[in-house]
């Protein structure tokens, strides 16, 4: 059990760096981190997830994802990188503990990103999940989070030409790679 980069859509990194300019999509969590990479011509070149395990101590789970992250920049050497950052949005006071806890875990995988694309002096930038959602299906903020999540999934799917079956991970990580390729202007 040493090796944890599973990778999904596109799974070949020994193709090298990618010729075109390209970002990195970075959708952290310390259970799943999805990544993507995306090209200027809006295509998806390769994408994954760093899975990690419970039972595992949260130092490991850091160190994984850090070096996964790490193997990932060092082949594919993107033009940027961008990782979800996380924003605080209120809760209720029933959920507060549990918002604690995500929270934690969700900023120790940031961090794990951030120190890899760090060691490599490649620069990362913070851009929040539900902004680069908005950005890229037309900014109904007003629906629920399931409604913009699947409005997000079909307009990935949409500016891709189509993706095969992938868990959400990976497309928030397209979705944040597309946002930063076009930066703020609504794509839908």
């Amino acid at each position: 059990m040493t090796s944890t980069l599973t990778v999904g859509a596109h799974p070949n990194l020994s193709g090298g760096p990618v010729s075109k300019k390209s970002i990195l999509g970075i959708d952290p969590g310390i259970a799943n981190t999805g990544w993507a990479v995306v090209d200027e011509d809006y295509e998806v070149v390769r994408s994954g997830v760093i899975r990690t395990y419970s039972r595992w101590s949260t130092h490991r789970r850091i160190q994984v994802i850090h070096d996964a992250i790490l193997q990932v920049v060092e082949s594919l050497e993107p033009s940027r990188v961008v990782c979800e950052g996380f924003t605080f949005r209120g809760v209720g006071r029933k959920e507060v503990g549990q918002f604690i806890r995500s929270a934690v875990s969700t900023g120790a995988a940031t961090g794990a990103a951030i120190s890899a694309c760090g060691d490599l002096d490649v620069d990362i930038v913070a851009a929040h999940a539900w902004r680069a959602r908005i950005g890229v299906v037309a900014g109904r903020r007003k629906e629920t989070r399931e409604v913009r999540k699947e409005r997000a999934r079909m307009a990935v799917e949409a500016i891709v030409g189509g993706l095969p079956p992938c868990p959400d991970h990976i497309v928030d990580a397209i979705g944040l790679a597309l946002y930063a390729l076009v930066g703020t202007r609504a794509l839908f």
